[in-house]
């Protein structure tokens, strides 16, 4: 683990509300005002591979993921990206607002836990040095860090490196997100997560070209990846 994560993991940040970003008690994600104002995402009627809208409930898979199968077999997200929860997301990953993490936790838990997913590890999508640097912190490993405290599982953050600086992917289309992120991750140590079944956190979902690249690199060493984000775009890009 990074000594940033571990730093940042001995701060006793405030609970902080996800949707209004103000201080919440007992251990919530969002304040009794704005718990109703969240977008959750239900997965019946969704492809299990990409949270896509399905055309038919028996198909299970949508017809992108049929024609370009991802190597994660599943992805499980919380919220839709959109309204007051887009722009907490956004202040926490660009506005230096690592206090999110903690209320974005527990729902990433909570979710996990109804969900019944097992996983034996979790790693997550790693930053360039030099994104790392400028943002002071990996928004991702803060929440993965704390999903493998709650379930009592290993967290490797030193599997993964990203090795190629990037554009960032929102400012892209999709076939420029391909070339973008395209061999921009490599694995230092396989050995971590060799037959295991991994739980792989990144924050958004958009088009999935980072979670696929991310997980396709992972896939030579895990015996299977189960792909996570705090929140789900179903917006067209």
């Amino acid at each position: 683990m990074s000594r940033i994560t571990d730093l940042l993991l001995r701060i006793p940040f405030p609970d902080t509300c996800i949707v209004c970003g103000k201080v919440v008690g007992d251990k919530r994600y969002a304040c009794r005002g704005c718990i109703d104002k969240i977008e959750y995402i239900n997965p019946s009627l969704k492809c299990r591979t990409c949270l896509g809208f399905l055309y038919r409930a028996e198909d299970g898979v949508c017809g992108s993921c049929l024609s370009e199968k991802p190597t994660y077999t599943r992805l499980i997200s919380c919220v839709k990206y959109q309204g007051a929860v887009r722009d907490t997301i956004r202040a926490y990953k660009f506005r230096n607002r690592p206090d999110y993490h903690i209320g974005y936790s527990r729902l990433a838990c909570e979710v996990l836990e109804r969900e019944g997913e097992y996983f034996d590890a979790v790693v997550c999508t790693p930053l360039h040095k030099n994104s790392l640097k400028e943002r002071g912190y990996n928004q991702s490993a803060l929440i993965a860090k704390r999903i493998a405290k709650y379930f009592q599982v290993p967290f490797y953050e030193d599997f993964l490196v990203k090795t190629k600086e990037t554009k960032r992917q929102s400012e892209l289309k999709l076939a420029e997100r391909k070339k973008n992120i395209k061999g921009a991750f490599k694995v230092c140590k396989p050995q971590r997560i060799k037959g295991l079944r991994i739980l792989l956190v990144d924050d958004i979902y958009t088009t999935g070209c980072t979670m696929k690249e991310v997980a396709k690199t992972c896939a030579p060493f895990a015996d299977e990846i189960i792909a996570f984000t705090l929140a789900k775009s179903y917006f067209e890009y």
